[in-house]
């Protein structure tokens, strides 16, 4: 049997999806891997008993070499280990409000059922995918990167590819006895599976600690990046921080967003953090403006705004003011005074878009 695909009408990534079955192994030999071909094919992937991944060119690794290769090797490396976060064909996956939960996930999955190994020198290894059902063995070739481009479900250059599938007996064998010599030949291999995992961890933990230091320091910070580059995932790492020194948090939003941060309050399926048990308040912009009333279960009248040690304020840029009346203050003024001011020393991360931020500042 041979298949092909050319992901735009036949995409690998539908095959995969039907072929990869409960405990299958997998063996991947690819230049680039990304969270979101993880993400892609989570489902499967979360079925296999392991897969074995080979950076097809070296990657977190030192090699000797002369001055001028060894800044093209580096270049070349960094390029590959950037793409784990989001190849240049998917921007489109960036610019949605999941990276950094697909980080996470991804790297629990490589905890638990993946092993990275790269190459060490420049002996040419073949792109291609091995999958082992026990009953029947498969051979993807001509598939270049582990993306979600890579699969098919994203655009990208290729003009020309096809991706090649067969079950032929001779075939498969010399692929999967090809693949598990050099898989244990450190003199062509080397692994590299804790420097993935770190590099993944890093997506969400560096935002996170440069947050923490600017608030720790000046008791304020705006966290200002593009739609969808994980504002609020970083700033649920800044809360659990918080939250473990035992501090109260209020989180001020829009109310179209309030389903959003609730849901990492609650006891749901689709909850991505629920092990951390996140504890802080929800309330609306425009709960500053009411001394009466509840808001998701909290009454206003009673609220002590001065106990927050953290507010979070969600898409700051729309934090407007209500119209000021001489017998009412506006939400600013109740930001500043009851909140800021009174009671406890209050640290605020704001949360804005960054082209906003920039056209205030032009």
């Amino acid at each position: 049997m041979i298949q092909s695909f050319n992901n735009k009408t036949e995409k690998v990534g539908d095959d995969l999806k039907k072929s990869i079955k409960k405990g299958s192994k997998v063996d991947i030999a690819a230049s680039i891997f990304s969270i979101f071909g993880y993400e892609s094919l989570k489902s499967e992937l979360n079925k296999c008993e392991q897969i074995r991944f080979i950076f097809t060119d070296p990657t977190f690794i030192e090699v000797d070499k002369n001055r001028r290769q060894r800044k093209q090797f580096e270049i070349n490396s960094n390029n590959i280990k950037k793409a784990i976060s989001g190849s240049i064909f998917e921007l489109n996956l960036k610019n949605e409000l999941k990276g950094k939960a697909i980080a996470k996930e991804c790297k629990k999955w490589i905890e638990q059922k993946v092993t990275f190994k790269t190459n060490v020198g420049h002996k040419y290894i073949q792109p291609h995918l091995t999958l082992d059902n026990t009953e029947s063995k498969f051979v993807y070739t001509g598939m270049g990167e582990f993306s979600s481009a890579g699969v098919g479900y994203e655009k990208d250059n290729t003009i020309l590819n096809q991706i090649i599938k067969t079950d032929d007996f001779e075939m498969t064998k010399q692929y999967f006895n090809s693949f598990e010599e050099i898989w244990n030949d450190p003199k062509i291999l080397r692994d590299v599976t804790d420097e993935v995992v770190d590099y993944i961890a890093d997506l969400y933990r560096d935002a996170v600690l440069g947050i923490i230091n600017k608030l720790e320091r000046y008791n304020g910070c705006i966290l200002a990046d593009s739609v969808g580059l994980g504002k609020t995932f970083s700033a649920l790492g800044v809360i659990k921080y918080y939250q473990e020194r035992n501090r109260t948090i209020l989180v001020l939003c829009p109310k179209k967003l309030g389903d959003n941060w609730q849901t990492f309050l609650n006891n749901y399926d689709d909850n991505p953090l629920i092990k951390d048990r996140l504890n802080y308040n929800v309330l609306y912009h425009t709960d500053l403006s009411r001394e009466k009333g509840y808001s998701n279960g909290i009454d206003l009248s009673r609220i002590n705004w001065g106990n927050y040690d953290l507010v979070v304020i969600d898409e700051s840029h729309n934090f407007r003011n209500n119209d000021p009346r001489k017998d009412k203050m506006t939400r600013y003024q109740k930001l500043l005074k009851h909140v800021m001011k009174a009671g406890v020393k209050t640290k605020v991360l704001m949360l804005s878009l960054l082209l906003l931020i920039i056209g205030l500042l032009i």
